[in-house]
């Protein structure tokens, strides 16, 4: 994450952090995901919080 970052790469920070889902690493977008299946947030709340509405979109 740091060279992403150093070499100001950081569009990538978003795909590198969900293959590195594994090691705990998670997006904004997932945790939204999350709060949506657990029902505790609605959707349409979920898109007004999310930073990327195509990403998020891909996991609806």
């Amino acid at each position: 994450m740091r060279n992403i970052i150093r070499e100001g790469k950081t569009y990538q920070m978003s795909s590198l952090m969900q293959s590195g889902n594994a090691d705990g690493m998670h997006t904004l977008n997932m945790d939204l995901i999350h709060l949506v299946q657990q029902g505790y947030i609605s959707q349409d709340m979920a898109e007004s919080y999310t930073n990327s509405k195509k990403e998020l979109s891909q996991y609806f």
